[in-house]
């Protein structure tokens, strides 16, 4: 795995990360994970315990692997659906860093486009954003 890039792997039970995307969201405690379906387009924005549907994402105190989870069957089920993905399987999303996402409303953002995935095999690629 590229440890280059932000990575996302869904899979049953949620998502997880890899620390670079953690690294690119500045080891945010709380993070906001938006889902467009018409793009297909998954965005994780860092976020304050006080915005609107956040979840817990980067905690020092328990993190022991080189991996983030966010445990959300609903989750993984919205962005299964969105690219018409079974329920069996694992997927790899390579992201990129949104400076212009930082630059709108002061919290960084890394992009995923959830339909240039593959399962686990996939060969990642960034795809550079404007």
């Amino acid at each position: 795995m590229n440890k280059e890039y932000p990575v996302v792997t869904v899979g049953r039970n949620g998502l997880s990360f890899n620390v670079r995307t953690a690294d690119v969201l500045h080891r945010a405690a709380f993070v906001r994970v938006l889902l467009n379906a018409e793009t297909c387009q998954l965005a994780v924005q860092a976020a304050s315990a006080l915005s609107p549907q956040f979840t817990a994402f980067f905690r020092p105190e328990v993190f022991k692997s080189n991996r983030i989870k966010i445990n959300s069957r609903s989750m993984a089920r919205q962005i299964r659906e969105t690219a018409g993905w079974t329920e069996h399987g694992t997927w790899n999303i390579a992201g990129v860093y949104s400076a212009k996402g930082e630059a709108h409303d002061g919290h960084p953002k890394a992009i995923f486009e959830v339909l240039h995935s593959e399962g686990a095999d996939a060969v990642y690629r960034l795809l550079h954003r404007t």
